[in-house]
């Protein structure tokens, strides 16, 4: 019998299958359960998803009601939590600070699921819009695998069919499977980084950790402005940048005057209108019978028209493909236009110091006046109720 048991593990194909479960139970028990992600590269994106919701699940509850600031870098820049949160410290309300550059819808959502997995932990939810009338800029989110990267150290073994099958690419499948297998993949080079360069990974692991929920709460915003900028002749281009700019804001201000063909136009508008109203209004069903208020916003899109983001004619308005539940509210169109203008943007999509200052009041003000009369609706509601 031993004889026997020894020759099945001496057998090529016993030993291929066992050293793949212990791969897989190690790759799953290291990658998967989030220990490595505690040591990522705080700069990538993927980590910053993490960290944001690892951080979050782990702050304190400030005692009021929370709203909850969904969003990518154009929100995070613009909204300054510690500022009005001091300036309203009676109101009985907190502003926390939920966005992470480089996200979109898709992402809003599953952040969403894993910080507020019983969905009662914030009174509000501020989602922001580059535009109600969907624009025509270029990246394809719905094919996107970053987004796959980004998502995946926070997703659940659960979630990933669905994420996988939101890929109509079928490499794009393929690869987003094998990151749902083996988890590991995806943070090849960044486990290479923190080999070679163990220090300074030490170093930004100890700022992020000492900041925790707290991460640039305090961050006044970047100074700088767009008022020397100068747009190029003809189909777009850039013949001055601000000196402000480093290269990889410079980049993007190409990109963001370099204006599609009307074919491309047409195309970006209607995937972008799909993919946007397809995980928003998956966020509303999410909160329906909820006590927590959805809040859209058309944040400031620009200082300047932007060729890449100019909308077409008859481009679709997201306020008509979304539902409209009793929990959901639009603010104004116009409610932030003022602020669209060169001396209060740092880049070609980032409020700077001056505009942030501006934007966290007008914001702030509006949410607590719609939360405020949702409250009294509220309360004559009941009142109505108890003498019927």
């Amino acid at each position: 019998m031993a004889s026997s048991r020894f020759l099945a593990i001496r057998n090529p194909l016993w030993l291929l299958a066992a050293s793949l479960a212990v791969f897989l139970a190690l790759d799953n028990g290291i990658f998967r359960s989030g220990m490595y992600a505690r040591f990522a590269n705080t700069e990538t994106l993927p980590a910053q998803v993490f960290n944001t919701v690892h951080f979050e699940n782990l702050r304190p509850a400030t005692g009021k009601r929370e709203i909850f600031l969904a969003g990518a870098s154009t929100m995070h820049w613009a909204f300054w939590c510690k500022q009005y949160n001091l300036a309203h410290e009676n109101t009985g309300y907190a502003f926390v600070m939920g966005a992470i550059a480089g996200t979109n819808e898709e992402m809003w959502y599953y952040v969403l699921r894993a910080v507020d997995p019983d969905r009662d932990r914030y009174a509000a939810i501020v989602i922001p819009n580059a535009g109600y009338i969907v624009d025509s800029w270029h990246d394809d989110e719905a094919e996107n695998y970053d987004d796959a990267e980004m998502l995946a150290p926070i997703l659940s073994l659960s979630e990933w069919p669905g994420v996988i099958a939101n890929f109509q690419n079928p490499d794009l499948r393929w690869k987003a499977a094998l990151l749902a297998a083996f988890p590991s993949h995806g943070d090849a080079a960044d486990l290479q980084d923190l080999i070679l360069h163990p220090s300074l990974r030490a170093a930004r692991l100890r700022q992020r950790w000492a900041g925790g929920a707290f991460w640039l709460y305090d961050w006044p915003g970047t100074p700088g402005s767009m008022q020397d900028f100068r747009a190029g002749p003809g189909n777009g281009g850039v013949a001055v940048f601000p000196s402000d700019l480093n290269s990889f804001e410079r980049a993007n201000s190409i990109d963001e005057f370099t204006r599609p063909s009307p074919r491309d136009a047409a195309i970006n508008t209607a995937r972008n209108a799909q993919f946007q109203a397809f995980w928003l209004n998956k966020i509303i069903a999410r909160y329906a019978g909820s006590s927590t208020i959805l809040l859209f916003a058309q944040i400031p899109r620009w200082p300047m028209p932007l060729p890449a983001r100019g909308p077409i004619a008859g481009a679709p308005d997201l306020r008509q493909l979304l539902t409209h539940d009793v929990n959901t509210v639009f603010l104004p169109e116009d409610a932030f236009v003022s602020l669209e203008q060169p001396k209060y943007f740092h880049d070609t999509i980032h409020l700077n110091n001056v505009g942030r200052a501006i934007f966290t009041n007008l914001l702030g003000d509006q949410v607590l006046r719609v939360l405020e009369t949702q409250g009294q609706e509220a309360q004559g509601s009941h009142a109505q109720r108890k003498t019927t």
